[in-house]
Formats: C-alpha cells, structure tokens, sequence
C-alpha cells in the first residue's frame, strides 16, 4: 500500500496542476452565451425549431467570428441570466439595454439587433368589451390613460422583462392601485398569452413575433394596438460582465456587430407576421443605413 501511495500521490499533484493550468486557460478564453429559457423565440431550445430563435442566429453568427474562443451555452430563465453577469460571471447574452441592467453589466456600443416593440394585445372574441369598457375607437392607446383610468381592467406583465425603456418607464411605480398581474412563473410568455385568451387578464403588452411562435401562426385570436408615444421598433444589445473580461470581450465584439446584425436580420425576418416585413425592412434600412440585407 505505501508504495502504491507513493507512485499514487506526485501522479495527482502532477494531474492537479496540469488540470488547473487548462482550467485557467480555458475559462480566460471561453465565453458562456445566456440562453434564456422561458422567452421564446427569442430562444428556442425544444421542438422542431429548437436552435432556430431570434438570438439563437445571433449568436451562431457571433461565435463564428469569434474562433479564438471556446464557446457554451448557458441555460436559464432571463432573470437568473441577469444575476449571472451582474455576478461577474463569464456570461454575456443578447437583451435590451436598460438604466438598471447598464448599472450591473456592459452592453455593446451599438445594436446587433432590431426588433418590433411591444403593443397592447387584446383577447379577439372580447373586443367588443374592450371597446365598450375603454371607450376606445382603433387607432393608438396610451399605456398610462389605460392603466390610471382603467383600474378594473387587469394588466398581465411578465416580471423581469423590459418593455422598452419607454414602456418601461411608464410602468414605474403604476401597480399599487392597479389590477397588475405579474407572472413570475415558469414559461411566463406562453403562460400570459393563454391567460389573456382565458379571460383571467383583460390586457397584456406583448411583441407580435411572440405572438405569432406562441399561437403557431394564428393572430387572429389577438388584436394589437399600437400605443401612444412608444417607439416601433427597439434595439438590441450584447451584455456582458462590468469588469476587465467584459470589457475585452466587448471590445472583441463591436467591430462585428454591423456583420452580423446584418446576417441575423433576415431571419429575424422569419418570425415577424408577414404583414410587418415591409415595415421592418425599411425601419432597419433607415436606422442603419446601406443596402437591404
């Protein structure tokens, strides 16, 4: 036994050390990609069109020009991500840029996407309700006339997602008087979108691109207004850690956001209602100018 002990233990100080070394090494030079788990498609991780999400592209066009990197997934819900790199953490993932989230992570300079915003979403079959409740006559809606002078009627909000910081900040501290539903659960988009065709919540804000992945196709069942003072279109960014390995993955990064924005939109592309694409098309040309994609 001693003899064994004796060839055993310099074998596993060796091994130790040669492990720790490729550790350290890999871990400077892999980055960990946040895949949210309860948001699709802006991930997809199950069904047919698993690995065919929004971000998904994104990121297969980021890695690809990123060779010097090892590159993983991490799977999560979006809020567990955001703990994750504001952690310090070697995580970054695509997301709106927002005040709160600037204060804890680094975001890219500019966009590496361009998606259509959020609208109030509204159950078909209870339009006429909603019209009689609301007085509304089609046309734009104002989020905060909504919610102040509708306080009957129950808004469904997803808990740690952002709207859009215009939404966003007119979300703030609205929801003490209010019937403000949020769903913090598991799957929390899929969960409001049949909530709301249930009647369990009046109205929802939501993104037709969600919509549509959610209901396989079929908007009819939901009816979009478009809301007063809120962009069409918000952009979105790479977050990564706020320390020097965020940094110089940031760096890494900006010099091939105009790339692979431009490959990425066309399949963003995919996932908008066809009546959208024309809109979308010339939003992101003037935005960002050139050629079509």
């Amino acid at each position: 036994m001693k003899f064994h002990l004796a060839i055993l233990i310099p074998l596993l100080i060796l091994s130790r050390s040669v492990y720790c070394d490729i550790g350290d090494k890999n871990r400077a030079d892999t980055i960990g990609w946040g895949v949210y788990s309860d948001q699709p498609p802006v991930f997809i991780i199950e069904g047919i069109d698993k690995g065919n999400g929004i971000a998904d592209n994104i990121y297969v066009e980021l890695q690809r020009h990123l060779p010097e990197f090892q590159h993983h997934q991490v799977q999560a819900k979006l809020l567990r991500i955001i703990a994750m790199i504001s952690a310090k953490e070697k995580i970054c993932a695509v997301m709106f840029k927002t005040p709160e989230r600037e204060s804890m992570m680094r975001f890219s300079s500019v966009a590496v996407g361009w998606l259509s915003s959020p609208r109030l979403a509204v159950a078909s079959d209870r339009l006429d309700e909603f019209h009689a409740q609301t007085g509304w006559q089609n046309g734009e809606i104002s989020l905060r006339e909504m919610i102040e002078e509708h306080p009957n009627l129950r808004l469904g909000l997803n808990t740690g997602s952002s709207y859009g910081n215009t939404l966003d900040d007119k979300l703030k501290g609205i929801g003490r008087h209010n019937r403000i539903y949020r769903h913090s659960g598991f799957n929390s988009t899929r969960a409001l979108l049949h909530m709301l065709l249930a009647g369990r919540v009046d109205y929802i804000l939501e993104h037709s691109w969600v919509i549509k992945f959610v209901l396989k196709g079929d908007l009819n069942k939901v009816t979009l207004i478009p809301l007063t003072g809120a962009p069409d279109y918000v952009e979105v960014f790479v977050g990564c850690p706020r320390n020097s390995w965020g940094q110089s993955v940031i760096r890494r990064i900006d010099p091939l956001i105009a790339e692979v924005r431009n490959r990425s939109a066309a399949r963003i592309e995919n996932w908008l209602p066809e009546y959208e694409i024309s809109n979308y098309r010339k939003s992101f040309q003037a935005k960002f100018g050139g050629e079509h994609y």
